[in-house]
């Protein structure tokens, strides 16, 4: 039986320690930098070496923060221990670390940790990466304060080392679409007249279907909250000038540097950074002109298209960050299971959704591809008509749709067998020299253009 500490970094670290100690029905020794005087250790070796052995430390410290624990942790743990690094982290460090502790006889594995008000009360979803051994024998230290789903604790191992912090990262970039395609969504639903409770409703009545997540349930709820001091909805007086932390971009350079085409998340990220240029976007409203104004659409069929189009986006997006896995997994010779990430995604975090049953059946059946499944694809090519219809009203009317507009464009792209780059590819050649591939015969070629 391992003692266990934990190095915790704010309300993360706190809100695990805190679980932790209530499964085990006893206090868990918690080091804080944050807080006064790190809550009675002086520093993460300390706590080390308050504990019996053999230990399990783990590690609750972001991006970087990790490399200033690491050390003091090392020097004071001993073979047989084991590290938890449950911050959020490029994936592309955690095999050093694990290498360099595994030297000294320690054991390590990464772990993204779903986060939030929720986790906090119902446990958060816990995606290891490491060594299997080590995960078979920390998950039941792991699984009494996890999330449940189906009956089971939502305590997974995604694949070897890395595999944990990449699963955070692709929560992470299906987060960034889905809070785009939601804020789209509010501003179509606008244009066609909604307002207040009105909004409020809909948001509500979606929560009951396929779109239900946390994001549409709390969306719901701020639709109906008033400003206490000015009787106002709240979304009038909060300023739109959006935010974003550094690793909000980690999905799209990771996707980038492995030729994994993500343009739905990558859309979300670049609106994100286009709505942080608030001056620039005032002072081209005043030079560019106020969209055209239409008449309002039916508000009945607009409400379904922009249902049809919100799910069919978020199906779009969630295929593409599981391209992510899958490709990490080819480059670096892993072996991954697309379906429990899918199942680990259903509870406990921010990204919490119905629609993951349907995706974690899908990667079960299709592990090449859920949009290969036939049954979820039957499920798209259903929401297309809707969807059309609403990136096309988005466009007429002037509002800015480039998540909805992204995925759709992708899902054109994608289901087509054969497509016009057969243009691209001889221009390489006419302008660039560079050789191109026939559909009758193997080899390279050049043409007499």
């Amino acid at each position: 039986m391992r003692s266990i500490g934990l190095c915790g970094q704010g309300a993360q670290g706190r809100g695990l320690a805190a679980r932790l100690s209530a499964g085990a029905r006893a206090a868990v020794p918690v080091w804080d930098p944050a807080a006064s005087g790190g809550l009675a250790y002086r520093d993460a070796g300390e706590l080390a070496r308050a504990l019996a052995p053999p230990r399990l430390v783990i590690l609750a410290a972001d991006a970087g923060g990790a490399d200033a624990l690491l050390p003091g942790l090392e020097a004071a743990l001993a073979p047989g221990d084991a590290v938890l690094h449950a911050g959020n982290e490029r994936y592309q460090r955690a095999p050093e670390r694990r290498e360099r502790l595994a030297r000294a006889g320690i054991g390590m594995l990464d772990l993204g940790v779903g986060i939030g008000p929720e986790a906090a009360r119902s446990g958060p979803t816990i995606m290891a990466g490491g060594d299997a051994a080590l995960f078979d024998e920390v998950a039941p230290v792991l699984a009494p304060i996890a999330a449940v789903v189906d009956g089971s604790p939502c305590v997974g191992l995604i694949g070897p080392s890395g595999a944990g912090h990449l699963a955070k990262v692709i929560h992470l970039g299906i987060e960034y679409a889905d809070v785009h395609i939601l804020a789209e969504a509010l501003d179509l639903l606008a244009a066609g007249g909604l307002a207040g409770d009105e909004l409020a409703e809909v948001f509500e009545a979606w929560d009951e279907g396929p779109l239900a997540s946390l994001f549409v349930q709390a969306s719901a709820r701020i639709l109906r909250a008033r400003d206490p001091e000015t009787g106002r909805p709240m979304l009038e007086i909060v300023d739109d000038a959006s935010q974003m932390k550094a690793m909000g971009a980690w999905f799209v350079e990771d996707a980038l540097a492995l030729g994994v085409p993500a343009p739905a998340i990558a859309a979300a990220i670049d609106a994100r950074r286009v709505g942080g240029r608030q001056s620039e976007r005032a002072g081209a409203a005043e030079r560019l002109g106020p969209p055209p104004q239409l008449p309002a659409p039916d508000r009945a069929a607009l409400i379904e298209d922009v249902r049809c189009a919100a799910l069919a986006a978020k199906l779009c997006a969630c295929a593409q960050a599981f391209d992510l896995l899958r490709a990490t997994a080819a480059a670096r010779s892993w072996q991954v299971d697309p379906a429990e990430l899918a199942r680990l995604s259903r509870a406990g975090c921010a990204i919490r959704a119905g629609v993951f049953a349907s995706i974690q059946q899908a990667c079960a059946r299709e592990p090449e591809g859920m949009l290969l499944d036939r049954e979820l694809a039957a499920r798209l090519v259903a929401l297309v008509p809707g969807w059309r219809r609403a990136v096309s009203t988005a466009a007429l009317h002037g509002l800015a749709a480039p998540v909805l507009s992204a995925a759709l464009a992708w899902f054109d792209w994608y289901r087509r067998a054969r497509l016009p780059t057969s243009l691209i590819q001889a221009l390489r050649d006419s302008v660039g020299g560079l050789p191109f591939r026939r559909t009758d015969r193997p080899g390279d070629f050049h043409g007499d253009w």
